[in-house]
C-alpha cells in the first residue's frame, strides 16, 4: 500500500517495512523516523525540533493487513492444521 497510498513515493518507507516471525506471532512494522506520522497523521503537534506537524494521515499499513486478514487467516489455519490434523 505505501507505493499507492501517497502522491509521490520513494520506496523508502516501503523497504524499510520489516515482519519478525516468532512463535505463534508476527510482528510486522517500520523503522522509518517518519512511518508512524504517515500512517497517522502529524497536525498540530510540535516535534523535538519545534516544527508544527501539517501532515495528514495516510495509514498505508493497516488498510494492507485489512486487506490481507483473509489470506493471514488462511495461514493461520493450514499451520494449525499441520500441527494437530483435521480435527
Amino acid at each position: 500500500n505505501a507505493h499507492t497510498v501517497f502522491d509521490n513515493p520513494t520506496g523508502a518507507l516501503a523497504d524499510s517495512i520489516q515482519v519478525e516471525e516468532g512463535t505463534g506471532q508476527a510482528v510486522v512494522f517500520t523503522d522509518s523516523p517518519y512511518g508512524a506520522r504517515r500512517e497517522y497523521g502529524f497536525v498540530g503537534m510540535t516535534d523535538s525540533l519545534g516544527r508544527v506537524g501539517t501532515d495528514e494521515a495516510k495509514p498505508y499499513m493497516l488498510p494492507a493487513v485489512e486487506d490481507s486478514l483473509n489470506d493471514i487467516q488462511n495461514l493461520v489455519s493450514d499451520d494449525i492444521s499441520a500441527l494437530f490434523g483435521s480435527l
